[in-house]
């Protein structure tokens, strides 16, 4: 019998690879990872930030990655995120604060959200990941939701201040 591997990769974190074949030795090695694998906790501000993310084309608000960061050798984080915001032939960037840079910077190493290319921008969208988890996670923190974006400001995006990281 053939041994097919899966694969999968990331640009922050390791990923671990199985072999297939056979199903017991993928079973005990899949036990074995679970057992010692750090798990990140799913916040209501990463339920947040990816609705953002979701929900911001509407609004003409994306997120972009600004990469230059390998110019800046003095940067102490590793990637920013901006907010471009388009309205009417105008196109505005806004800096996002610490805490949203570090939510964005999560969801990104855990690839919940990823990056494409569109005008010359590097635009983050929300990944297969990133929907799944929203709608799993929708009951548990959609009332808040609701509430937090009926006084959100789609010009100068934040994570509320009102949240805990739970």
């Amino acid at each position: 019998m053939p041994v097919f591997i899966a694969r999968a990769f990331s640009g922050f974190l390791s990923v671990p690879t199985f072999e297939l074949f056979p199903a017991t030795r993928l079973e005990t090695d899949i036990r074995a990872y679970l057992a010692t694998a750090d798990w990140i906790p799913f916040t209501y501000q990463d339920f947040f930030v990816l609705s953002l993310v979701k929900y911001g084309h509407h609004r003409g608000s994306m997120i972009q990655i600004d990469d230059s960061y390998l110019t800046f050798s003095e940067e102490t984080q590793a990637i920013a995120f901006y907010q471009v915001v388009r309205s009417h032939k105008q196109i505005v960037m806004n800096g996002l604060s610490v805490k949203m840079n570090q939510v964005l910077g999560k969801l990104y190493a855990t690839d919940l959200i990823g990056n494409f290319t569109k005008d010359g921008l590097l635009l983050v969208y929300l990944t297969e990941g990133g929907c799944r988890l929203l709608d799993l996670s929708a009951n548990k923190y959609m009332d808040q939701f609701i509430q937090d974006y009926a006084t959100l400001n789609w010009r100068v995006l934040d994570v509320p201040s009102n949240t805990s990281e739970d």
